[in-house]
């Protein structure tokens, strides 16, 4: 699946008015995803690239990717105080652009990359990553990057309404989901990737 197509359905589930609507969008992006995206599509879905035990931090602010996006569009820190979301004042600066039809994968990969840097420099290096992955962006795509970058995904997404989701696309029900629930102290992907039901 394309990182654009996940991150219209991410669009969605932020505008979803409704806990059972969520769900329907959630179980129609776990039929699309290939088996091999399915872990990351589901870190990415709670914000992260690794898993809850994992302590992976980007160790960039919003006010680091305001600093990067501020060498491309100087109005980004305006846009930024006037919406109070990084995500959307990435998402203007990108504009009407088309991204570069990235994969899931290679945005979590990218991501990954992100993370991992360190050492002397490595505030200027990580946003010298990022400002790579930008260019390759939507504006949409810009908006959910940034947003997972500050862990601040704003899509009011519950576990239970993800193993719901997941209980429905295997069974056709929940009652898989309600099981599994109980069983999420290894985190939720761990649930996801192999379900009790």
């Amino acid at each position: 699946m394309t990182f654009s197509t996940f991150c219209v359905c991410l669009n969605q589930l932020e505008q979803a008015s409704g806990r059972n609507a969520m769900i329907d969008i959630l179980a129609g992006l776990i039929k699309d995803l290939h088996t091999d995206e399915l872990e990351e599509a589901m870190y990415l879905l709670q914000g992260r690239i690794a898993p809850l035990f994992m302590p992976v931090e980007f160790q960039l602010s919003g006010k680091s990717l305001i600093k990067a996006l501020h060498t491309i569009d100087d109005s980004v820190e305006t846009q930024a105080k006037e919406t109070g979301d990084i995500g959307l004042a990435a998402e203007a600066v990108a504009g009407s652009r088309q991204g570069a039809g990235l994969k899931i994968l290679d945005v979590f990969r990218k991501l990954q990359e992100i993370a991992a840097i360190s050492g002397a420099n490595s505030q200027a290096g990580k946003q010298a990553a990022f400002l790579s992955l930008f260019a390759q962006l939507s504006g949409l795509e810009a908006r959910y990057v940034c947003r997972i970058i500050i862990g601040k995904l704003r899509l009011g997404v519950s576990e239970k309404s993800v193993l719901d989701a997941l209980s429905i696309v295997l069974t056709g029900d929940k009652s898989c989901g309600r099981r599994s629930s109980t069983h999420s102290g290894y985190g939720l992907t761990s649930v996801l990737l192999h379900p009790c039901c």
